[in-house]
């Protein structure tokens, strides 16, 4: 019970210098100095699934090539994802598609 406590009081504070950090110097320098590895774009895992409907929209195959993801990675996910695209949710509003 004891080691359960002191785990999840561990986790509590690191998470708090996480947060207190990416509020006063940026959560990309906060990663790096907990030694977390951090992409240069937020939400740069879902980056491929929004641009993914770009890829369709201009005719391609994005399971064969995507040069509209900046890492030019492939696309790897289900067909349904890329409804949201048709729904106005793209590139530009990232931020509503994690809410």
């Amino acid at each position: 019970m004891m080691a359960n406590l002191l785990c999840w009081f561990v986790y509590l504070i690191y998470f708090i210098v996480f947060i207190s950090l990416s509020f006063f110097i940026g959560y990309q320098q906060t990663a790096v100095i907990l030694n977390v590895p951090v992409m240069s774009l937020a939400f740069s895992d879902l980056h491929v699934v929004v641009v993914g409907y770009e890829k369709v929209v201009s005719g391609g195959n994005l399971y064969l090539s995507n040069e509209f993801d900046p890492w030019s990675r492939l696309y790897n996910y289900p067909k349904g994802w890329l409804v949201r695209g048709y729904l106005g949710l793209d590139h530009k509003n990232l931020f509503f598609w994690v809410c």
